[in-house]
């Protein structure tokens, strides 16, 4: 409980700092550890929009992390095949997108939570 009144608050504000794009990609690569931790319900209510909100990012690097990250997520079954499903509507049109790396991610995530439903 101390966790999500106290930690998660502090965490999603890295989020909001359009300056750093370093400081977000980073908060991609390290979220998923923290979602095993607090489990599905926090992860769904809490975490779960602040990475859908870094699929419309302007740097690749956090699009990527954050593709990455929901791979891991769903891997983990942190995500409810609910939550899978809301998660390919805004990763779908990404395999379109012009970075390579960002494609590849996104047919990871597909490829994941196309194993767990």
């Amino acid at each position: 409980d101390g966790t999500l009144s106290t930690l998660l608050p502090q965490l999603i504000t890295f989020l909001n700092d359009r300056k750093c794009w370093a400081l977000r990609a980073a908060f991609c690569r390290v979220i998923g550890a923290v979602c095993a931790f607090v489990g599905k319900g926090a992860t769904a209510k809490f975490i779960l929009p602040c990475i859908l909100n870094t699929l419309t990012d302007v740097e690749e690097q956090v699009i990527g992390g954050a593709l990455r990250c929901l791979s891991t997520l769903v891997q983990l079954e942190l995500l409810t095949a609910h939550s899978q499903l809301e998660v390919l509507r805004p990763s779908l049109p990404l395999l379109h997108h012009p970075s390579v790396w960002i494609r590849e991610a996104a047919i990871s995530l597909i490829v994941s939570i196309a194993r767990f439903l």
